[in-house]
């Protein structure tokens, strides 16, 4: 019902209240009734729709039968006049016991579906009366589906209801005085022995207008297919049903009877009797069942309507259903047909030749109502009617037809002693409430001294609770406050709730417990303060329940007993880089790889880190992030073992993607490339030319193209060991440069060698053995033909091309012993060998000492000496030295004869600068870029190579290696990106090297023709320059020496230096200076005059820095009728202008006979821009 509706239904049931006035003398007033409150309820959520229609009355539904009306107004009076509340009275026409049920649960049954539907928390009904068995069934379910809101039976109400047939009285006494036949007893209608006919009307199943008033068969329970099959089974009365495809149903008689088997076959009107019912044929399967076992000869017709129910017993003697206590047929003065007592077992078996059970009728109150009203609830199960008060209320009644409230008003106002022990006394509460002072609030003791005598029960408050105690009235409840550590949050409460753990309450009277804060705990219930977790630890958030939720602080890790069950057993240690320690991290945890708090607070080894499953916290760091997963102490990936995961184990090497096992291909393949690597090292010698040439012959031009190449694949190696997280594209170039400085694990090196130390002193004495090869080699050439043997100046420039070609190589080598980098525990590994550790000091450290001494700083001075002294060796005509020291400046313009011994040292300073900051990589990067940068500007500065394209390409790999470095991923966010895209410019550079390397094998004259790629451009024939710069002789000479001077002083720097630069050259290579044999003494006496002379012209060439080279050009023969002779006579005829007598003039050679001939030893290194080769 609407709020609406209900607000005018109130008004008007308080306006007829005013007019009729009051039943009782000490009623209480209408201005002081009250309504039902919200404020009381304790378990209701104020969400809820009806709360919108509170303050309300109370209200009482009624079901539609005479004796829950008169019962129903005795208890609306005592509810308005005595406990004062305002009430409303609900129900409707036929309204049952099962409507009352629903109403009271504030369900509704859907008239389509028939399904039940209870959305309410609360109903607007709160009072009933019902027959509670006979509708077991929903009770239960309307208890089981919503046992909340389902309504509360408050018991018998003081008498049970009867379901029987029934016997006029009048009949029953003309029948017992006739005969002595007691009409109230079934045995009395046993036709085979009694005619009980004969006191009834007689039946005529024909007369219209008895059958106008009887439903037709098919409207009743004759259709029933579950009562008729149970009647056929337990009485085997075929002829009472019918059966049609297995469905048994009864058998109609003339449409609208049903004849009992004592009826059939004979004469209806004589022998048999009329039973009415009514509805659909109330109780029609007992009269059947009854009549089969009893032999009574009864014809059923059921009414049809309640007007003709109710009717046709008056008209017709007959028997008939009825139920007490009711006033239909109290006019009869019916007696109930006594039949055998009831059988329990027979009516679950579906007999029912029994009496019929008795029905409690019951007191029905809404779930709610003991909390809105309490008072009312004592009344109502205080209140007790027997059957003899009901039955003369409902006499009186049917009496005078006055209205039930009239009724009930007469009889309450006659039986005040009857009703007085129903009503509650003001201090008597129930439970869930407590004396209650309006003056002072609720009391602590009932039986003290009170303000005012108007006290009541109210619920008890939240942060109590009721308390029974006694008074001078008896029994009754109190409201306490619930003690610290304790709370109750619902009013109403029978007990305070003990806070539970994780929390504390330190107050009395409190609603609700406390949560502990972060950092503290409670393990135990009812408690008044929470626990601190132990130092250093803490609680993931609020309301920890034990010491167990005390973990260790995020990056700490507790190594004690896990779990915990004291504060010493909590120990937290900081965790060491390469482990993730989340909050609450154990020991037990990181072991075993699971955390009972989920992964989220599981502690893990990290990807890149490894430690043992017995010191788990021992972090060491792996080189290879790949080669350890992390996550749990131990792992390695694919079958590698040993301290961070560095090696295989033993018998097994690296296959590419995992360990496999050793096995004789391996060694084979060994054996082979050991062979094929001395081959290489004895070809070399064949490779390496005795002459200096100024231009490049093929020999050189493919050996300058291979040395640029294994020095940027050494430098990328050394780059490769830099703690960066490459690209995948990246890391395979890495990989695969670690070759070029001996890093030969991957190479299956462990196979042969076995140990650490084995497979680095393999690496170490390649060096030497291969020298020691060389000289092998040499000295088994002296048993060859004499032209077939080697010489020791060239093995010497053999071994010093080799060992500058892997300078970087064996520097590296040399320094892996010292190349240390730092693990998270604090010990430190090697770079290359991590199972190694440097803190163990051994032959690893001798074998690298004794090698960086001799191969690495050892041949740099001798190197550096070399270069220092070639000019003097040249000029004193020292062949074998200088041939021994070739491999330093045959590749070189004669201006830079100096630049190998400083561009050799490019990976040194790479590999210095792994050693030194092994654990920043940050300042690695930058030292590397640095030492890139000052490579770059040297190159550039000196353009030092003979071929000119190889300075620009050497400059290139020099800027690749450089921008490689600069954005790797340490320096840019992205660095994976932009190193992949530097990482491939570099591959394209050296790929071009490569073909340069096919093109000058394939074009074997490339390097001595007019090549525009080679020479980086167009370079002018000999006999052009030599006609430009007699022009320009001559034209000189007749310029004044003011106006030369004058332009001279208004050019750049730049320009004045090369200027300079080229007229050094033209007096050092045309001009020739006057020589003397170094064992004939000079006119002037001093025997080394004329090379001191010389030597200075070779120091301030050999000095220059930015002339570049114009050499490598092609010569083109001129016609010999063409070239303009040029006497140089003038310039050196004169003994006393320093030319000797018998000096005679150097005649060169053609090319192809000086590839064969050895360095000249007597001429100055001045006499040409680039050391020709003169035969001695």
């Amino acid at each position: 019902m609407a709020p609406m509706l209900q607000c005018a239904w109130l008004l008007l049931m308080l306006h007829f209240a005013e007019v009729e006035g009051d039943c009782l003398s000490d009623a209480i007033p209408l201005a002081q009734r009250k309504n039902l409150t919200a404020l009381d309820l304790p378990e209701l959520a104020v969400t809820a729709n009806w709360m919108l229609t509170y303050p309300r009355p109370l209200s009482i539904f009624a079901p539609d039968w005479a004796a829950a009306k008169a019962t129903t107004a005795v208890l609306e009076i005592l509810i308005q006049e005595r406990l004062g509340y305002l009430l409303l009275t609900s129900g409707s026409a036929g309204a049952t016991t099962l409507d009352a049920m629903y109403a009271l649960g504030g369900c509704s049954v859907n008239e389509t579906s028939h399904d039940l539907s209870c959305e309410d928390e609360a109903t607007n009904d709160h009072v009933s009366l019902g027959w509670t068995e006979s509708y077991q069934l929903s009770w239960d379910l309307l208890h089981r589906e919503y046992p909340d809101i389902a309504p509360r039976n408050l018991g018998n109400i003081g008498y049970v209801g009867t379901r029987s047939i029934y016997v006029p009285s009048s009949l029953q006494q003309e029948a017992y005085q006739a005969e002595g036949l007691p009409l109230h007893v079934y045995l009395s209608y046993n036709s085979s022995v009694h005619n009980p006919a004969r006191y009834f009307d007689q039946v005529n199943v024909s007369n219209e207008s008895l059958t106008s008033r009887l439903k037709p068969c098919n409207e009743t329970r004759l259709m029933s297919r579950s009562l008729m099959t149970a009647y056929f089974q337990a009485t085997g009365d075929s002829e009472g049903v019918d059966t049609l495809d297995g469905v048994v149903t009864g058998r109609c008689f003339e449409d609208f009877y049903w004849y009992a088997p004592a009826c059939r076959g004979l004469s209806i009107a004589t022998t048999c009797l009329m039973f009415f019912t009514g509805g659909d044929g109330w109780n029609m399967e007992e009269g059947m069942h009854k009549a089969a076992a009893w032999n009574m000869p009864l014809v059923i017709g059921v009414a049809k309507t309640d007007q003709d129910y109710a009717a046709l017993p008056f008209e017709v003697s007959s028997i008939f259903y009825w139920w007490v206590p009711d006033a239909t047929f109290l006019a009869l003065k019916p007696m109930e047909i006594i039949f055998p007592g009831h059988d329990l077992t027979s009516w679950r078996r579906g007999d029912q030749r029994s009496a019929a059970k008795q029905i409690s009728v019951d007191k029905y109150v809404s779930h709610d109502l003991r909390h809105l009203a309490p008072r009312v609830v004592q009344l109502v199960e205080n209140f007790q009617m027997d059957l003899s008060m009901v039955n003369s209320m409902l006499e009186e009644q049917l009496n005078t037809r006055e209205a039930y409230s009239l009724v009930a008003c007469r009889w309450l106002q006659s039986n005040t002693q009857t009703w007085q022990t129903w009503l509650p006394k003001a201090s008597e509460c129930l439970p869930r409430f407590g004396v209650y002072d309006p003056q002072s609030g609720f009391l602590a003791d009932p039986n003290g001294d009170s303000e005012t005598n108007d006290l009541e029960c109210r619920a008890c408050e939240t942060g109590s609770y009721s308390l029974r105690s006694r008074d001078k009235n008896g029994s009754t409840f109190i409201c306490e406050t619930c003690p610290p550590g304790t709370a109750q949050e619902l009013p109403g409460a029978l007990s305070c709730d003990l806070c539970p753990k994780g929390n504390f309450q330190d107050l009395h009277g409190s609603s609700s417990c406390k949560r502990c804060s972060i950092g503290s705990y409670q393990d135990a219930k009812g408690q008044s303060a929470c626990k601190d977790c132990p130092s250093g630890t803490t609680s993931i958030g609020l309301a920890s329940q034990s010491i167990s939720e005390c973990g260790c602080n995020e990056g700490t890790i507790n190594v004690g007993r896990q779990p915990p069950l004291l504060k010493d057993d909590i120990r937290c240690v900081t965790c060491n880089e390469g482990i993730r320690c989340p909050f609450a991290s154990s020991i037990d945890a990181l072991r075993s790889g699971t955390s009972p708090l989920g992964d989220r607070f599981l502690p893990t080894i990290q990807r890149g880190y490894y430690s043992t499953v017995d010191q788990p916290l021992i972090i060491f760091k792996c080189r290879k992030t790949w080669q350890c997963p992390g996550r749990v102490p131990g792992q390695c990936a694919r079958g590698r073992t040993e301290i961070a995961c560095a090696q295989c184990p033993a018998g097994e090497t690296w296959m590419g993607n995992s360990c496999a096992d050793c096995n004789l291909w391996v060694t084979g393949a060994w054996v082979v490339g050991i062979v094929v690597f001395l081959m290489i090292v004895t070809c070399s010698y064949y490779v390496v030319s005795n002459h200096i040439s100024p231009r490049a012959s093929l020999s050189e031009s493919v050996g300058m193209i291979a040395l640029v190449m294994l020095n940027a694949a050494q430098c990328l190696a050394i780059i490769g060991l830099l703690d960066l997280s490459w690209p995948s594209e990246v890391e395979i170039f890495f990989s695969t440069s670690q070759l070029f400085i001996l890093d030969l694990d991957l190479y299956g090196l462990r196979c042969i060698m076995g140990s650490t130390f084995s497979n680095y002193l393999f690496t170490v004495l390649l060096v030497p053995a291969t020298q020691l090869w060389l000289v092998l080699c040499c000295v088994a050439s002296s048993f060859l033909a004499k032209d077939r043997q080697w010489s020791w100046p060239k093995v010497s420039s053999t071994m010093g091309s080799l060992l500058l070609s892997a300078f970087s190589t064996t520097t590296m080598v040399a320094l892996t012993p010292f190349m240390c980098y730092a693990h998270p525990n604090g010990s430190r590994s090697l770079l290359k060998y991590p199972e190694k550790l440097c803190d163990e000091p051994g032959a690893l450290d001798t074998t690298g000492l004794v090698m960086l001494t001799l191969y690495v700083a050892g041949f740099w001075v001798v190197c550096v000496y070399g270069v220092c002294c070639l000019p003097s060796w040249m000029i004193q005509r020292r062949r074998e030295m200088v041939l021994s020291f070739r491999f330093l400046i045959f590749r070189l313009r004669v201006d830079s004869w100096w630049f190998e011994v400083v561009w050799m040292l490019r990976g040194p300073s790479l590999a210095l600068v792994i050693l030194l900051w092994a654990d920043q990589t940050a300042v690695q990067v930058y030292t590397l870029c640095f030492c890139f940068a000052i490579c770059l500007l040297l190159q550039t500065f000196t353009w030092p190579w003979k071929v000119p394209i190889m300075n620009s390409f050497d400059a290139l790999v020099s800027l690749c290696l450089l921008s490689l470095v600069v954005v790797s991923p340490s320096a840019r966010q992205d660095g994976e990106e932009a190193s992949t895209v530097v990482m491939a410019l570099f591959a394209t550079v050296i790929s071009v090297l490569v073909l340069l390397v096919i093109f000058v094998i394939v074009h074997r004259g490339a390097l001595h023709e007019q090549n525009v790629f080679f020479n980086l451009g167009p370079v002018e024939f000999p006999h052009e320059l030599r006609a430009k710069m007699q022009l320009f002789t001559g034209e000189l000479q007749k310029v004044r020496n003011s106006k030369i001077e004058r332009v001279l002083g208004q050019m750049s720097v730049h320009d004045l230096r090369l200027i300079s630069s080229s007229l050094d050259l033209l007096v050092a290579e045309i001009i020739p200076e006057p020589e003397q044999p170094s064992d004939v003494t000079s006119a002037t006496g001093s025997p080394t005059a004329g090379a001191a002379h010389g030597r200075r012209i070779s120091i301030q060439i050999l000095n220059r820095s930015q002339t570049m080279s114009f050499a490598s050009g092609p010569e083109e023969p001129v016609p010999e009728e063409q070239v303009e002779e040029v006497t140089l006579a003038p310039l050196h005829s004169a003994p006393a202008e320093g030319l000797s007598a018998g000096h005679e003039p150097v005649v060169e050679k053609p090319a192809t006979d000086r590839e064969n001939e050895d360095v000249a030893s007597n001429s100055t290194v001045g006499k040409s821009r680039n050391i020709v080769s003169i035969k001695c």
